[in-house]
């Protein structure tokens, strides 16, 4: 019969989402990027020989070097830590008991800078892309769900929230474009395209 989980040990829980953190109980620590990035590989990927772990943290660096920055990296979060995040020799992994919220993130490490090439940066590109689509298309869902509705102030309340919490994205700013012309208010249209520009 397994053992029952120790209820005096905090769990520890890695927030990779936006800012990178680690959280035990009510204790909190900031993730180094090179640390959240391979936490973030080995909650979504799982799995990584250690030699390939560290050729996609420092890709110009010489196999040998790459390792021992790799091992540096592991002691001193082992030792920030205090707690095994990381488990495996040849092979890397969480650690058992380390939880992430990536499973259902729409983001990231969204605020951390990535690698500026490589395939880690290529990876993270493409996992923060697909994140993005799916937070879109479910944006768009509720927008479609008031209109087909008839809720036109709820589409345009959706479209201003949208904007609020993507101001970066032109496709939000779109949709409260939209939203305006459709109550048939032409000047706020107007001025939301104008923020768009100026975003």
């Amino acid at each position: 019969m397994p053992a029952e989980p120790d209820a005096t040990v905090p769990q520890i829980q890695l927030r990779l989402a936006c800012r990178a953190e680690l959280r035990q109980g009510a204790r909190s620590l900031p993730l180094m990027t090179a640390d959240a990035l391979m936490l973030a590989w080995l909650a979504l990927q799982g799995a990584t020989p250690r030699a390939r772990m560290a050729e996609l943290l420092w890709p110009e660096s010489e196999p040998a070097a790459a390792r021992a920055a790799l091992r540096q990296r592991l002691y001193s979060l082992r030792r920030q830590a205090g707690v095994e995040l990381v488990a495996g020799q040849a092979v890397l992994a969480l650690a058992e008991g380390v939880q992430h919220d990536l499973a259902e993130a729409d983001t990231l490490l969204h605020g951390e800078r990535g690698p500026a090439s490589g395939a880690l940066a290529d990876w993270l590109h493409g996992e923060r892309d697909r994140r993005r689509s799916r937070r879109q298309a479910q944006w768009l869902q509720r927008l479609q769900q008031a209109e087909q509705a008839g809720d036109a102030g709820a589409a345009l309340r959706l479209a201003q929230e949208w904007v609020l919490a993507e101001p970066e994205l032109e496709a939000a700013h779109r949709e409260l474009v939209r939203r305006h012309y459709l109550l048939g208010d032409a000047l706020a249209a107007r001025v939301a395209y104008q923020r768009c520009e100026q975003m």
